[in-house]
């Protein structure tokens, strides 16, 4: 176990990482091995800013719009079919994403080779799995992409990008951007189910109101506050002397993002599921930072894109009646506390 400072509090932790980003970088996963260039979050500095700037402006709300009725046609159809909630939204998760990075339609005939293919990529499960295996994994999914042509938030990233990024290292990044942010997604959304099926109030809501776009992003907010966004790590690379603090070279620093979201100097009641805290003023994102910081390499390339889908989902799940046929303690999962595996809900159209 490497030794670690855990900091609570938003504005204390954020302006630690601000003053000290020189010295902090963040410890690659184990993922990151599959790519040349390593996964953009633990690329050097310099070239981390041109993928970066390249994914970002490819990351586009247009086509986040776009997609918007086959998002609402994926999560409709996978709610209806029989099966573990966990495993349904991580499906969900996946089939959502790669119609976004990669414009694949979801009745595409590879849709279903490729979500096969994910499970072997998926790092919560490869490290179980032979190198060799999750390597041929992702080359065929590549083959795919490239057979069937660029699409999606990684087309319009490659266009924005100059010379000095790699088609081949992109790409490669949007596969397992996939893979990485598949796992959050999945998450979020079980946890969507979790929070309305224990607080069934807001559901009615959710079905009462005539423009419910608004409270359905509050709900995918308020979930995101209590559940999911846990924690950002970096790595001292000197010593960092700080408010009368030594953090030595080489220990973990743990900026504990879960806990200073239930922190009753921020947030009122701050345990209580309670979506309306978001209006009319939301906090700033120094009390609330569920995608990371934005002005360190930790910010994150999804947050409209997990909004969007959150909102939609909660849309969409309403239209069914549910309840619960099996249930159990929450469990982690690696990288994220998730409701049980054995958490499973019977849906019926209403």
């Amino acid at each position: 176990v490497l030794p670690t400072v855990c900091v609570v509090g938003l504005r204390t932790g954020i302006e630690l990482l601000r003053q000290h980003d020189a010295v902090l970088d963040t410890p690659p996963a184990r993922f990151s091995g599959y790519i040349d260039q390593g996964f953009v979050r633990y690329m050097p500095p310099e070239e981390h800013a041109e993928y970066w700037r390249a994914m970002r402006k490819g990351v586009t709300g247009a086509i986040l719009r776009e997609a918007e009725p086959d998002i609402s046609t994926i999560v409709r159809r996978e709610l209806a079919q029989p099966g573990p909630t966990g495993a349904t939204t991580d499906r969900i998760a996946c089939v959502v994403l790669l119609r976004l990075l990669f414009g694949i339609p979801p009745d595409h005939p590879d849709m279903e080779r490729v979500v096969a293919l994910y499970r072997v990529i998926d790092p919560r499960r490869a490290w179980r799995s032979r190198r060799r295996r999750v390597l041929a994994a992702i080359e065929e999914t590549e083959a795919i992409i490239r057979g069937r042509g660029p699409g999606g938030f990684f087309r319009a990233a490659l266009e924005a990008g100059d010379d000095t990024v790699d088609e081949r290292v992109l790409l490669r990044n949007f596969v397992l951007l996939n893979h990485t942010a598949g796992g959050d997604l999945g998450g979020l959304l079980a946890w969507i189910v979790r929070m309305l099926t224990d607080h069934p109030a807001w559901v009615e809501r959710v079905r009462a109101d005539e423009r419910p776009s608004g409270l359905a992003r509050r709900i995918a907010q308020e979930t995101l506050r209590l559940e999911q966004s846990e924690f950002l790590t970096r790595r001292a690379t000197e010593h960092i002397h700080w408010d009368g603090y030594l953090i030595p070279k080489g220990w973990r620093l743990r900026i504990c993002v879960r806990e200073s979201h239930r922190s009753p100097a921020v947030f009122a009641d701050p345990d209580i599921f309670d979506p309306d805290r978001f209006v009319p003023t939301p906090p700033s994102r120094d009390d609330y930072s569920p995608f990371g910081v934005t002005s360190t390499r930790t910010s994150c390339l999804g947050e409209p894109l997990t909004l969007t889908v959150g909102r939609i989902f909660v849309e969409e799940l309403v239209r069914f009646d549910w309840s619960v046929v099996n249930d159990g303690p929450r469990e982690f999962s690696g990288f994220h506390w998730r409701p049980s595996r054995r958490f499973r809900v019977a849906l019926a159209p209403r």
